[in-house]
């Protein structure tokens, strides 16, 4: 029972979607206050409303990708170890009874059926890896739209904060 293409496509399209939604608050908010600084110097802001509406329906969208995300993540992950759980245990029926006698050969089986976590695992990781970067570089983006220094900046901080991340979770 292998995943499908299907399902393993869309959650990487929903995946990229949910990358893409912090990007997009950044930038309605930011179309938000300028708006609100043009009302207070007494220019008509009307379609203030639409960029809030905007807003709203963002930000629930993000809540239902989030929550999607999950679900999809699940079901992956079940049917992946379903997979290789009757990939194992087939190899497993096959062997002759001596075989589970032998302490070493205990250990490789053991081995075998641990690994599977990693198996099973390893395609939501990477979505997740990329899902990251495309976010992270969709939000400098849109920082950079309106202020290249604070851009760099944001930069400056993230980017040293990655690496620590990064050598935390090796450990």
């Amino acid at each position: 029972m292998k995943n499908s293409k299907v399902f393993s496509l869309l959650y990487i399209v929903v995946h990229l979607l949910t990358a893409l939604i912090p990007s997009g608050t950044v930038y309605l908010s930011g179309r938000i206050l300028d708006l609100l600084v043009n009302i207070y110097n007494g220019e008509d802001a009307s379609v203030i409303w639409f960029y809030i509406a905007l807003l709203f329906v963002l930000t629930i969208i993000g809540s239902l990708s989030g929550q999607l995300v999950s679900i999809l993540s699940d079901f992956i992950r079940i049917r992946n170890d379903k997979y290789l759980n009757s990939i194992i245990l087939d190899k497993l029926s096959k062997l002759n009874i001596a075989y589970f006698e032998d302490k070493d050969r205990i250990n490789d089986m053991s081995i075998a059926m641990y690994s599977q976590f990693s198996i099973s695992r390893s395609f939501i990781v990477s979505v997740d890896i990329f899902k990251n970067i495309v976010k992270f570089i969709s939000l400098v983006c849109v920082i950079a739209i309106y202020s290249p220094l604070w851009s760099g900046l944001y930069l400056l901080t993230t980017i040293p904060g990655l690496f620590v991340t990064a050598s935390q979770s090796r450990k």
